[in-house]
Order: C-alpha cells, then structure tokens, then sequence
C-alpha cells in the first residue's frame, strides 16, 4: 500500500509540477520566461513512478515465485497426460485474484 501511495503521490506531483512551471511562465517576463524549466523535476518524478512500477511488479512477482519455483522442479517428460488445472496455477490464479483488485482499486481511487 506505501508503494502505492508514493506511486499517488508522484503522478501528483509530475502533473503538478508541469502546471506550476507553466504559470509561472505565464507570469514571468518573457526574457526570464525562456529561462525556467522544470525538467530535471518532472524526470524525478517519472523515474519515481517507474521505480514504484517495477517494485509492484516485482512484489506480485515474488508471491508467485514458490509456485513457479515448484513448477521447475518437476519432471514435465514423465508426466503421461495433462490434467485440467495445476496446483501451481491454481496458486498463482489465487494469489493474483486476491491482489490485483486491491491494487487495482487503490490506483482507481487515486485518480
């Protein structure tokens, strides 16, 4: 939830941060007008959203590395007929029934 609320926070931010560079544009003399940018701001800003991204997608990741790690160990060539669904993606399907709404609800409030 923290990650999301940095996520929040940052999108804010970069919105906010365009919008204040370009009134005080608006304000300024034209000859100092030129001169202000907030660049380097709004890249802060947007690296910030990509970390958080990254970490979220990283987290998801990291709850389903035990099913995946489990899928690995198993020798698929002895296997003599596929069933309907594994235990792995059951695991994997469970974990990400319960997470992505929460996430996904989060970010939507955000908004």
């Amino acid at each position: 939830i923290v990650i999301i609320m940095v996520l929040c926070t940052a999108e804010y931010c970069l919105e906010t941060t365009q919008q204040l560079e370009d009134k005080i544009k608006e304000k300024a003399q034209e000859v100092y007008a030129e001169q202000i940018s907030f660049t380097a701001e709004m890249e802060l800003f947007s690296n910030t959203i990509t970390t958080c991204l990254q970490e979220l997608v990283g987290q998801l990741d990291s709850q389903c590395e035990p099913a995946f790690a489990a899928m690995l160990k198993v020798n698929w060539s002895t296997l003599d007929s596929v069933g309907d669904q594994s235990a792995y993606t059951t695991a994997i399907t469970s974990h990400l029934s319960s997470t992505i709404p929460i996430v996904r609800d989060l970010l939507a409030n955000s908004a």
